[in-house]
């Protein structure tokens, strides 16, 4: 028969004992099989021990919960009933059966936290505009789509993971507007012409766009939601209304107008909804589940059709600092300060008036005409930098605390975590979830600018002798190249290759040394950087020219 060992003194006997022949401790029984063969084969990681499992790593409930091995008594040893909340799930407790199931539990524990999704969200591509002629433009994608279009591109919007866009074309032919087009997979759809103004979903799935007879005091208003033709919303709506469209592109929300006024009203599931007279709405989420309006100085939330829920947010609105990505979330300022409201509740006070928030460097964004919309699922645990120059933590329960001050500029990694900053010529790092955190001085009182790979563990600076310098942690800086202009801008592609143009050349340097870009017939004018491409702009005596490039190795002329 197999030995066994009692959890209370070690005393060696064998597994049909019931009680302990040396302590007289009761044996627990073997666990059942049916409880660990429940358990996903994924989440299971013995390489991970579990002494590497600190409590710091794990989420405050879950530590909270959690009871030592060492202090479950083998009496104790049962199945519970009382749920407890992982990550959003109600799970009922297991009994921690010895070691082996501490570290099954703790192995799913770090699995799910390995797995769960970052609150930030990544650009997927890019489309940008590139006028090459008077009369001509391309419309460039990362996917290496070069789409040529004839006219004057004079506005256009892309969404927020950089996939989708809209933009109007001037029409030398039409007095009444221009032409509307739509970008989607590489592909220019035309939507329809005489459009005054457009307004891009933040998905980039719809369109809200208005048309207007010269001589009158009212235009129409239309949805296009991939479908052809566009939805006739209303054709009273104000000369330069205030139009939003929620981030799925299926609900507007805008002032319409009758013989006494202004009425504030939306459009969702082919259905029409005053909210009231003189309100104006300025942001709306999917269906019209929250809903911002203004009125006079006044901010306002209402949740859906139900005007019981309306709040007042302040009442001296001065601004929309930006949403998250499905708009529960409003970041808004009055004269004083700035604040937050979280799904439709009363706001909270943050430091001083937000300026922008620090994101990684692949998150995406969208910047359309009626505010910005973060890729961010909650600003809880996110870092803004704020008027008084100052980094500013909001934890999972805005609250803020700050973080750094005197603050010129600043980069957040890859992580969410490490902070890389100047201030006073100074260049330092630190984690700014840590409380108290000492800096790491990286430059010390020598740099003009900076910037910050993707990771944060590396950074190109301009010293005051105008040299680029490259430097790696604490090791010391190295020379990129010398006498620059203080001007010059430091950005990275794919967030660790920094491009630059020095003596009508083009270079690149991802650390140690310089490369020269070769192939371009022209003298560098300038270039420009993002997660995706890489933009230079040429002259060749009298004529500019426009190259691009996805990988930033192989360039090829936009025309």
């Amino acid at each position: 028969m197999d030995t066994i060992y009692c959890t209370s003194c070690g005393n060696a006997m064998q597994n049909t004992a019931k009680f302990c022949t040396g302590c007289g401790t009761a044996v627990p029984e073997a666990p059942a099989e049916a409880v660990i063969a429940e358990t996903p084969a994924e989440a299971v990681t013995p390489e991970a021990p579990v002494e590497a499992v600190t409590p710091e790593a794990l989420p405050e409930a879950v530590v909270t919960e959690a009871a030592p091995v060492e202090a479950v008594a083998a009496e104790t040893l049962a199945i519970t009933e009382e749920p407890f909340s992982l990550f959003g799930l109600d799970i009922k407790k297991l009994a921690l059966l010895g070691g082996a199931g501490a570290a099954l539990i703790i192995a799913l524990i770090v699995s799910l936290v390995a797995f769960s999704p970052s609150q930030y969200n990544s650009l997927k591509g890019s489309i940008d505009i590139a006028q090459t002629e008077s009369d001509r433009f391309f419309v460039v994608t990362s996917k290496g789509a070069n789409i040529a279009v004839e006219g004057i591109c004079v506005d256009y919007e892309v969404n927020i993971d950089g996939t989708k866009a809209a933009f109007l074309v001037s029409d030398e032919d039409s007095i009444n507007g221009n032409t509307l087009y739509h970008v989607s997979g590489g592909r220019v759809s035309k939507i329809t012409e005489d459009v005054r103004s457009f307004w891009l979903a933040s998905s980039g799935n719809g369109i809200a766009f208005t048309k207007f007879e010269p001589g009158s005091d009212a235009a129409e208003l239309y949805l296009w939601t991939g479908s052809s033709p566009a939805r006739k919303i209303s054709s009273d709506v104000l000369l330069f209304s205030r139009v939003v469209i929620s981030p799925d592109g299926k609900t507007v929300g805008f002032t319409d107008m009758d013989d006494d006024g202004v009425i504030g009203a939306f459009f969702t599931n082919g259905k029409m909804t005053d909210l009231g007279r003189n309100f104006v709405p300025v942001g709306i989420a999917d269906g019209a589940k929250y809903i911002y309006y203004t009125r006079e100085d006044a901010l306002f939330v209402q949740r859906g059709t139900n005007e019981n829920t309306r709040l007042r947010l302040t009442g001296e609105f001065n601004g929309i600092e930006g949403f998250n990505k499905d708009m529960s979330q409003i970041v808004f300022s009055s004269y004083t300060r700035s604040f937050i409201s979280d799904r439709g509740r009363d706001p909270q006070a943050l430091a001083g008036h937000v300026y922008r928030f620090i994101l990684p460097a692949n998150t995406a964004e969208f910047n359309g005409q009626r505010g910005t919309v973060y890729g961010v699922s909650s600003f809880k645990n996110t870092f803004y930098l704020n008027g008084d120059s100052s980094i500013i933590r909001v934890n999972n329960k805005f609250e803020t605390a700050r973080v750094q001050g005197s603050v010129s500029s600043a980069f957040l990694a890859d992580d969410g975590k490490t902070l890389t900053y100047m201030r006073n010529g100074r260049v330092e790092r630190l984690d700014g979830t840590r409380t108290n955190a000492e800096p790491l001085r990286l430059v010390d009182g020598d740099a003009w600018s900076f910037v910050a790979t993707a990771k944060g563990d590396a950074i190109f600076f301009i010293n005051s002798d105008r040299d680029i310098m490259f430097q790696r942690g604490t090791s010391r800086a190295v020379v990129v190249e010398h006498d620059v202009s203080y001007y010059t801008q430091l950005t990275l592609f794919k967030g660790n290759t920094l491009f630059y143009v020095q003596d009508l050349d083009l270079y690149s340097s991802s650390g140690r040394g310089k490369t020269r870009i070769s192939g371009l017939n022209g003298d560098v004018l300038g270039v420009s950087v993002d997660m995706f491409n890489v933009f230079v702009v040429l002259r060749d005596g009298r004529e500019e020219m426009y190259y691009h490039s996805t990988n930033g190795k192989s360039f090829s002329e936009i025309k």
